[in-house]
């Protein structure tokens, strides 16, 4: 076999080793689609979408782009899509919480501190009108 030769079946495998079979029962629990639903959503017959499940080397089928975009933006994870773990990137260290970071706790810290500065204005301002 020629060097050309075995390139192609190093890429062939290395292809198939990658694409792993899609499991659409689990997509249909992350999105929280039905087979119609789903169908709508990336614009394809159940026939084609149920392809997503076989082995490429056995008529299998992968979503398009446009697809795989839709399905992550419904609620579709990166490992069910592409069978690979995704670690997201952590935020840089923050001394401020973000809205969605703030506990009840805090919440209601926060309100008691306020309340205890309308006290103090409002008690000054008393103060202030009884000295005239």
């Amino acid at each position: 076999m020629d060097a050309n030769g075995e390139n192609k079946k190093v890429k062939k495998k290395a292809e198939e080793e990658f694409l792993h079979i899609i499991d659409v029962n689990k997509i249909l629990c992350e999105t929280g689609l039905d087979l119609d639903g789903l169908c709508k959503l990336v614009k394809l017959d159940s026939q084609t979408i149920n392809r997503w499940g076989c082995k490429k080397s056995k008529n299998g089928n992968r979503p398009k782009y446009n697809a795989t975009i839709r399905l992550l933006r419904v609620g579709a994870t990166v490992e069910t899509l592409f069978g690979v773990e995704y670690k997201r990137p952590s935020p840089p260290p923050t001394t401020e919480k973000s809205q969605d970071q703030i506990t009840p706790t805090d919440l209601s810290w926060a309100f008691g501190e306020a309340m205890k500065l309308l006290q103090e204005k409002k008690a000054k301002e008393q103060n202030s009108e009884e000295k005239k």
